[in-house]
């Protein structure tokens, strides 16, 4: 994905982290900054700075809400990150422009108000299209809870949430910011923030849930309970049921029933199955008990569909 070729103005390099940023980007926080100098490139070099922070006194109006750097951020050509192990989530709204996100096997096109969060300690590589990319970005604590997968989705909030900031950085960059003028502004960001963030955090989780009933589905031999299903779904038994009714319109136990039921009509069907077998195919130790199960389900002993 990185840019070959291209001349840098400015680059990163640490064991966890690369950037390299072309001259014509510029970066305008509206926290403390993220880097560690004033000006990289500035007055004095010859050159237009990259880098540009408000100069204030006293708590930052964001970090209340776990928001621990945000800037408005322009490449227009040949910017490229890659990031392994960070502390802090990072949330991003495309403005303009487009930029392709990987993380380890999964792709992404990051285009106009579209939503991005990459959960803290997962890798991945991002770099700007040749036509720009304008993105309002966030770190967000770590320690607010989110499943581990980077998820990316168009945003209805995008285009206020960019008015809002755009608001909030001209306050904040003004010679008297106002505290009264900034909390609320702050509060609004976060709370457009907040309902992208719940609803990708939302989307990861029924991804992952749908991988997991895949593999409960596919291992119908092995014992499952509600107790080991809750552990290995990570929900306990109420919301578990609810995830189930929700994709099934039925509980965990009666979809699960029902799963293995179907199995075993398959099996009882194939030429030279056997009670035995197509029990312990659908995780019954007892055919005796597997015969009631199938009967009370099917209106019929299974001898009567093996073979046919």
């Amino acid at each position: 994905m990185k840019a070959r070729g291209a001349k840098y103005a400015f680059d990163k390099r640490s064991d966890s982290e690369l950037q390299l940023w072309p001259g014509t980007s510029t970066e305008r926080y509206v926290t403390r900054p993220f880097v560690s100098a004033r000006v990289f490139g500035g007055k004095g070099r010859g050159r237009r700075p990259l880098f540009f922070w408000p100069e204030f006194s006293g708590a930052d109006p964001l970090a209340r809400y776990g928001i621990l750097a945000a800037a408005r951020t322009a490449h227009f050509s040949g910017y490229y990150q890659s990031r392994s192990g960070a502390d802090f989530h990072l949330a991003m709204y495309t403005v303009d422009g487009g930029a392709r996100l990987s993380s380890e096997s999964e792709k992404f096109s990051l285009a106009k108000n579209s939503f991005a969060l990459i959960p803290a300690g997962r890798p991945y590589e991002l770099g700007s299209r040749p036509s720009g990319w304008k993105v309002v970005w966030f770190h967000i604590s770590g320690d607010v809870p989110l499943p581990p997968r980077v998820c990316v989705s168009a945003s209805a909030n995008c285009a206020r949430l960019r008015g809002i900031f755009g608001i909030y950085e001209d306050e904040i960059y003004s010679s008297s910011p106002s505290g009264q003028v900034l909390e609320p502004l702050a509060e609004a960001i976060f709370r457009l923030l907040g309902r992208d963030i719940s609803d990708a955090a939302e989307r990861a989780r029924d991804a992952d849930a749908e991988l997991k009933i895949l593999e409960v589905k596919n291992s119908l031999s092995r014992n499952w309970t509600v107790a080991e299903a809750s552990k290995f779904f990570g929900l306990p038994p109420k919301r578990l049921d609810a995830l189930f009714k929700r994709r099934f319109f039925a509980t965990f136990s009666k979809t699960l029933l029902a799963w293995r039921m179907d199995e075993a009509r398959r099996i009882l069907s194939s030429a030279g199955s056997t009670l035995s077998g197509a029990a312990a195919g659908v995780g019954y130790a007892d055919a005796f008990c597997f015969s009631k199960a199938f009967k009370r389900h099917f209106g019929m002993p299974p001898g009567q569909l093996r073979g046919k």
